[in-house]
């Protein structure tokens, strides 16, 4: 199941600080939505109790603490194999 919040606790380069966290799990994608129209792709790196860091694929500019949306997925990060990947 999808939980979306609204906002972060902290933006340090491509890492942000999601607090009041409940049920993330390490791994997981989680998809931002910065001003209301900007995508962004991210996975959670660690989780301290009720706060998940979340690593953003794609950077975090133009993104402040108050206009980012943050929906887990629920879903963890996967690999597809593929010839081409093992050569």
């Amino acid at each position: 199941m999808a939980v979306e919040y609204l906002g972060l606790s902290s933006l340090n380069g491509p890492l942000a600080v999601l607090e009041g966290v409940s049920g993330a799990s390490y791994d997981e994608i989680v998809e931002m939505t910065v001003a209301g129209n900007t995508k962004k792709i991210g996975r959670i790196i660690e989780i301290y109790g009720d706060k998940a860091i979340i690593q953003v694929f794609e950077g975090s500019e133009g993104m402040s603490l108050t206009n980012s949306h943050t929906k887990l997925t629920g879903h963890p990060m996967e690999v597809a194999l593929s010839p081409e990947i093992l050569g």
